[in-house]
């Protein structure tokens, strides 16, 4: 599915003058600062009214704007305006590999309005090619992202803008502008409903990217209640975590169903709230601590059992990170290149790396590319654990993998 991002972008910075503008339009847009004398603003019912609204602000205001629309599996386009009126235009298929005459993209007046030219050098040097690929035209809305700024935000719409938080909007400096409604803040939903509940059992309140999560740490290891929300829909998902499962549906879990809350107001959004918190307190909570991790010394079968494993085939280990069950590395080198076990923090699961010809390689995805193993053997191989001897298999799984490695190499010298 294609990620979109469209917002139409004015050179002002006057806020007393956006204000008087919207407080005219009655329109409502989430106002972000991708160029120190630019603005972009996210408005409701683009694209559709994009073109209406970059023309009617660059006559408002006697200036430049443009209207940006990127679809990541279809194409890009601008349309650059000033006093009202078009003074540039690009569009760009990436499905038929056909792109709008340059001439018409007004580059010439695109460098100097960007903040760095040499990125739309790089954009213009790219539709100069005698022949184009498609990820050449990828490159080039990089290049115009780049340009102005834009590359760190995808996607840019008035929905994702609204589905974060306050506290997500104002980190990243992005505000509500105008006369409109004023959108259900999830945050402060989940902060009235279920903060002091959690809190009682030992669940803090934590954002996580865009997802909403109440962490409790037992043991180094965390363990809590997620709320996922779809950016572009009025809907959210609880799910459960921990250093085996990164988000389970709650509702999953208990009844082997899933579960989703949609709503159409703070209301509703409250209710939904109330009940996966109470499902929380009588199912989530204990299921957590049924699923807790066992904590052993995972240094001490290192020392037991991979050595010994790794020395049948001439691997020595030169690297041993401490306390290994909470994130670390194990490094074999043998005459190939050496193999990594790999623990990543907060995750009990064994991850195999290799380095070969200079060059770092998931051991597993490497396999299947050989076609060693089939895509139908991943569901046999375990690589996570809950506990001692679940390590243990964990570990014969990877010798399992790394006995095909090997292999591969004493079938080439036979």
């Amino acid at each position: 599915m294609s990620i979109f991002s469209y917002a139409v972008f004015l050179k002002e910075k006057n806020q007393e003058s956006l204000q008087q503008f919207f407080r005219k339009s009655r329109l409502t847009a989430y106002m972000f600062d991708p160029h120190s004398e630019w603005v972009g603003l996210s408005f409701e019912l683009l694209p559709k009214r994009g073109t209406e609204y970059a023309k009617k602000l660059s006559h408002f205001f006697h200036t430049y704007s443009f209207n940006f629309l990127y679809a990541e599996d279809h194409g890009w386009q601008y349309e650059l305006f000033y006093n009202g009126d078009r003074v540039g235009k690009l569009e760009v298929n990436f499905e038929t590999l056909a792109f709008s005459d340059v001439k018409s993209a007004n580059t010439i007046l695109l460098k100097q309005l960007a903040m760095h030219t040499e990125s739309i050098i790089k954009m213009e040097h790219v539709f100069a090619q005698r022949t184009l690929d498609l990820e050449d035209l990828h490159r080039s809305v990089r290049y115009f992202q780049e340009g102005f700024g834009l590359e760190l935000l995808h996607p840019i719409t008035y929905e994702y803008f609204a589905s974060l938080s306050e506290t997500k909007r104002k980190h990243m400096n992005v505000h509500y502008f105008g006369q409109g409604k004023k959108k259900i803040d999830l945050e402060k939903v989940l902060h009235d409903e279920c903060k002091e509940l959690l809190q009682e059992r030992g669940y803090y309140y934590s954002q996580r990217d865009d997802d909403y999560a109440f962490v409790s740490v037992v043991d180094g290891f965390e363990y809590g209640l997620k709320i996922s929300k779809a950016y572009n829909l009025k809907r959210i998902e609880p799910r459960l975590f921990t250093p085996m499962a990164k988000g389970i549906n709650m509702y999953y879990a208990q009844k082997k169903y899933l579960k989703e809350f949609e709503y159409k107001n703070e209301a509703e959004l409250r209710q939904s709230i109330k009940e996966i918190c109470q499902t929380f307190l009588t199912f989530g909570d204990s299921w957590l601590k049924a699923n807790r991790i066992k904590i052993f010394n995972a240094n001490d079968l290192y020392d037991l059992q991979v050595d010994d494993f790794m020395k049948k085939h001439s691997y020595l280990r030169i690297k041993a990170d401490e306390n290994i069950l909470f994130g670390g590395e194990m490094v074999y080198q043998g005459e190939k290149g050496t193999v990594v076990f790999k623990h990543f923090p907060q995750l009990t699961s064994v991850t195999l790396f290799a380095t070969l010809d200079g060059q770092t390689i998931r051991l597993i995805n490497y396999l299947l590319e050989h076609e060693k193993i089939n895509r139908s053997d991943l569901k046999n191989i375990r690589s996570g654990f809950q506990n001692e001897e679940e390590f243990k298999i964990a570990l014969k799984h990877a010798f399992d993998l790394l006995e095909i490695y090997f292999g591969m190499f004493w079938s080439k010298q036979v």
